[in-house]
């Protein structure tokens, strides 16, 4: 499952075992997303460490 921050909360994509399908929905906090998602394999959050001061690029 793959999860990112959105003006509405948390937004998380969930890919099915054999990778043919997904769903995705938007929940208010992490929370009720952990309720609906217990039996995740892996939640995988995007959250950034740090945000570079100039314009130089940042790496993975």
């Amino acid at each position: 499952m793959g999860i990112d921050g959105c003006p509405a909360g948390w937004l998380a994509v969930a890919l099915s075992e054999d990778g043919r399908s997904w769903a995705a929905d938007v929940y208010e906090d992490p929370d009720r997303l952990w309720e609906a998602h217990r039996e995740a394999r892996l939640l995988l959050i995007d959250m950034p460490i740090g945000l570079a001061d100039g314009r130089e690029p940042r790496a993975c």
